[in-house]
């Protein structure tokens, strides 16, 4: 009787702990860098070498090598933590590089390792394409394993605007399968310079669950050194901030999102560009 009790205590534990992390945690291929973040990941037309963990295309135009790590604390609750690595290498019409991102504790485990590849189509358009591995579950009870892609696309519409869109397992589009319990993720995005130094970035994000959001996002730059940025979004994680700073190859990007019940979520990244 009391192995009994004790089992069943086990697997309501287990399936707790599966619902809170599937309701909470956004797929762990789209964990945003502070950059995005900070702009409510309104960025999908946007070019930045933190393009990596949406729209990989926009670090088509990138020409150095480029190595960055992210860690966020989401909600601020001990075991929530996500952190991302990621390395770029410039080809001579587009980038080629590996991410990496693991969240996990001592009951959860997930993790992402991708492989992607961008080009310059014409100096206009520049698209990209991710192979990813995910690992997911209950530590010593079952893991998930699924192997996927995701594609994007950036085109400049003139010297200040863009468009860019991105598909986050585009294949599911071939059949039925899967389709109502894990849809394609699709972005589509508008990236506008209102002036040199004035940026503004607005997305419309349909992710899990089928929910459609609307997001911008304003960066302004002072003295192409300084970054100030501010997000809005019609989702739960409403409201968000963050700044930034770039020297000698450089950048460190802090940020933090507002979430309407569960609290902020503080999010800070790092990157350094090699010498050409």
């Amino acid at each position: 009787m009391n192995t009994s009790k004790i089992n069943l205590f086990g697997n309501t534990r287990t399936i707790f702990t599966v619902f809170i992390y599937n309701l909470l945690i956004f797929n762990i291929q789209g964990q945003p860098s502070s950059w995005s973040a900070a702009l409510s990941e309104s960025t999908t037309a946007a070019r930045d070498p933190w393009s990596v963990t949406n729209n990989v295309a926009g670090i088509t135009l990138s020409k150095q090598w480029i190595l960055g790590a992210t860690i966020e604390n989401r909600y601020q609750v001990k075991g929530l933590n996500y952190g991302t690595l990621f390395l770029s290498a410039p080809l001579k019409n587009g980038n080629i590089g590996i991410t990496l991102h693991h969240i996990g504790f001592s009951s959860y485990l997930a993790s992402t390792t991708a492989l992607f590849y961008t080009r310059k189509f014409n100096p206009g358009i520049s698209a990209g394409i991710k192979l990813h591995y995910q690992n997911e579950g209950i530590v010593h009870e079952h893991m998930d394993h699924d192997v996927y892609a995701s594609i994007g696309m950036i085109i400049d519409l003139s010297g200040n605007l863009s468009a860019g869109i991105h598909i986050l397992k585009p294949s599911q589009y071939l059949g039925k399968k899967n389709m109502e319990t894990d849809p394609p993720h699709i972005r589509i995005g508008m990236d506008y310079f209102l002036t040199k130094n004035l940026h503004l970035m607005t997305a419309l994000l349909r992710e899990r669950f089928n929910q459609t959001i609307l997001a911008g996002g304003l960066e302004y730059i002072f003295r192409e050194r300084f970054f100030l940025r501010f997000g809005v979004s019609s989702g739960q994680r409403f409201l968000s901030m963050g700044s930034g700073v770039k020297w000698a190859g450089i950048r460190l990007d802090i940020s933090a999102s507002y979430h309407q019940i569960l609290g902020f979520s503080p999010v800070c990244s790092i990157l350094y560009a090699f010498a050409k």
